[in-house]
């Protein structure tokens, strides 16, 4: 009996989340217990949200191993860039050569990395990762698409200078009726054209459209809108809407 009720909770914590809060698979798997557990935990966080004492309700604190002991890279950082998935639960984490990585923070081993993504570009000193998360509602349960580039450092690496974006599809992964780790599948690789200004690159990704700003010089940058999922994988020859800017016409 305690089922509906929870699930009328659940949807009116929803209602509030203006679509932050997900599932992690279909309603009809939760159990009460399960449901009891989101709402509790939703509510603690905005709780926390709206305390005046600066105490957060939850705490975890993540000691970001040593790469440098780990990778043969003694100058490559420990992280570039972070990403909490707006449930709470996972962290994911950037590293330049490649690796996505992600802490459950709802677990009882919420320290321990794992690896969704491993290296797949030579470690150096300038390389350079970005990513932009697509979280669409038109996707099952907490699975979302990732874009994610990385180029390697054109001064330390020799031959072919690695610089591409990558479609991820991000998903949970079920154990029976229980999520116990997140999946990471690659939808697509779409090469960036060695010759333009990266420094400064920015990156959207929405359902099946990538826009993603370069520069062929300081001065001017130009935006590409590209439908991913028809660029032949690994080719520079894809069809893409081009927008020019110029640094002069931007104002704040």
């Amino acid at each position: 009996m305690a089922r509906p009720i929870w699930v009328n909770l659940f949807y009116k914590c929803e209602h509030l989340s203006s679509g932050t809060l997900k599932l992690e698979k279909p309603l009809e798997l939760y159990s009460s217990e399960e449901l009891e557990r989101v709402v509790l935990v939703w509510e603690s966080t905005q709780v926390g949200w709206r305390t005046h004492d600066g105490i957060p309700s939850r705490r975890c604190t993540i000691k970001v191993e040593d790469v440098r002991h780990t990778r043969s890279a003694c100058w490559s950082e420990y992280y570039r860039h972070v990403y909490l998935i707006p449930s709470g639960r996972w962290l994911l984490v950037f590293q330049t050569e490649g690796e996505i990585s992600y802490y459950d923070l709802e677990s009882p081993h919420y320290k321990k990395k794992e690896v969704m993504v491993h290296d797949y570009i030579r470690p150096a000193n300038c390389n350079i990762v970005f990513f932009a998360v697509d979280i669409s509602g038109s996707l099952p349960g907490e699975s979302f698409r990732l874009a994610q580039y990385v180029r390697e450092d054109p001064d330390a690496a020799e031959g072919i200078i690695y610089r591409a974006i990558k479609i991820w599809d991000i998903a949970p992964v079920l154990e029976g009726k229980v999520v116990i780790s997140l999946h990471a599948v690659c939808l697509k690789t779409i090469p960036v054209d060695l010759e333009v200004f990266d420094g400064k690159l920015s990156m959207s990704l929405s359902d099946g459209h990538l826009a993603f700003g370069v520069s062929p010089d300081e001065l001017v940058q130009y935006i590409c809108v590209v439908e991913w999922s028809l660029v032949v994988d690994g080719s520079l020859d894809y069809p893409r809407r081009i927008l020019y800017t110029s640094v002069d016409a931007v104002h704040f």
